[in-house]
């Protein structure tokens, strides 16, 4: 469960710099912010139990794609999250609130990528000890 919250966390530090400009509209800035830091946390559940589904995977390359897959929909849970406990804002219908999810899903496969290196660490680890079960 570490991997899942460190894509996470990296994932918020990732998306508050990359909506920086937005910072022309300070008070857009700190809401996307501050709804990224609340409602993020579901997407974070959704991210973690998909990817204790991923993790039986044995190649590398599939893994990786299913990960990149499994930010959609945690980020689009996350925002049906927002839209359905914050009625009066209709997150769906309303066309600036939706570039928020669209840089939330960039800063998710960049986070994804970064952890790359860490994963496949881990695979190899879990190999070697998969083989050595095999040999005693």
């Amino acid at each position: 469960m570490l991997i899942p919250f460190i894509i996470y966390i990296r994932a918020i530090g990732i998306y508050l710099l990359i909506t920086l400009p937005v910072l022309i509209a300070p008070f857009m800035y700190f809401l996307s912010a501050i709804y990224a830091f609340f409602y993020g946390w579901f997407a974070w559940l959704v991210f973690s139990f998909l990817y204790q589904l991923i993790r039986r995977i044995k190649s590398y390359e599939s893994k990786m794609g299913c990960m990149v897959l499994a930010v959609i929909p945690s980020v689009a849970f996350a925002f049906q999250v927002l839209d359905y406990l914050n009625p009066e804002l209709d997150a769906w219908n309303s066309g600036g609130y939706l570039l928020f999810p669209v840089v939330a899903v960039i800063a998710g496969w960049v986070s994804v990528f970064i952890a790359g290196k860490v994963i496949k660490q881990q695979m190899v680890k879990q190999e070697g000890e998969d083989m050595e079960v095999l040999v005693n």
